[in-house]
C-alpha cells in the first residue's frame, strides 16, 4: 500500500482518476481521494492524501517495477 502525498496547498487542476487492472498474477488499484476542483491544505496529515495506491505481484522485482511504472503515469497539478 503507497499512499501519495499533495506537495504543496492549492487547487486540484487535474488528478488521475480511479482504476483496477488484474493481469497474470498482478493486481493494481488506484483509489483516488482528490479530485479535480477539490482544494488541498497541507495539514501533515492523513488529509494530505490526494490517493492510494495497493499492489500484488509474484515477487519483489516485478512488484517494485509495477509499482515504480505506475507512480509514473498518476498525474496532479496543483494550481
Amino acid at each position: 500500500m503507497h499512499y501519495l502525498v499533495a506537495e504543496r496547498s492549492g487547487r486540484l487542476d487535474q488528478a488521475s482518476a480511479s482504476f483496477n487492472v488484474e493481469s497474470a498474477g498482478h493486481w493494481c488499484d488506484y483509489r483516488a481521494l482528490q479530485h479535480p476542483g477539490d482544494t488541498v491544505t497541507i495539514s501533515h496529515s492523513n488529509k494530505d492524501y490526494v490517493g492510494v495506491l495497493r499492489l500484488i505481484a509474484p515477487d519483489d522485482v516485478s512488484l517494485d517495477a509495477q509499482l515504480h511504472s505506475t507512480l509514473n503515469d498518476l498525474k496532479w497539478v496543483v494550481a
